[in-house]
């Protein structure tokens, strides 16, 4: 079902997509944890990256890092670090699939905390979709609400 769900995304996921906004949806596959993280290609060009990274050549690269050292995701509690998997660029959505280094088992909590994009933009937006079979749940966290914890 994941795979259709992947699949279908990229041509219903603008639709649905907000401006300045960023999606971050959580997942697991077998073993591997998964986030597939979505922004408008043209919000990346309003952001100074102070010429951290070249955006242009390695887009994909430079937000997973980024996105590494500007959250904080732990699984039962344990701090997993993430790889880029797959990118792709469809009707202005940049669309990065990264995958946790750690092999996980069962799954009972989940503690997510994003300060992606706020010292570029405070009023930005993150929302956070938890795609799983016992629970698929959004929320929207800001500058003033940057965490969530849930419970599987």
């Amino acid at each position: 079902m994941m795979y259709w769900f992947l699949m279908i995304l990229p041509w219903v996921g603008p639709q649905f997509h907000g401006g300045e906004m960023a999606e971050f949806h959580f997942s697991q596959e077998g073993e591997q944890f998964k986030v597939l993280f979505m922004i408008d290609q043209h919000e990346l060009s309003h952001f100074d990256w102070k010429h951290e990274c070249d955006l242009e050549r390695t887009t994909a690269l430079c937000l997973t890092n980024y996105i590494n050292q500007h959250s904080t995701i732990q699984v039962n509690e344990k701090p997993i670090t993430l790889q880029l998997s797959s990118s792709e660029v469809l009707r202005g959505q940049v669309y990065v699939q990264l995958e946790s280094f750690e092999q996980l088992g069962s799954i009972s909590t989940i503690s997510v905390q994003l300060d992606c994009f706020y010292e570029f933009e405070p009023t930005y937006k993150n929302r956070v979709v938890f795609n799983f079979p016992t629970l698929q749940k959004s929320y929207l966290l800001t500058s003033e609400k940057k965490s969530v914890l849930i419970e599987l």
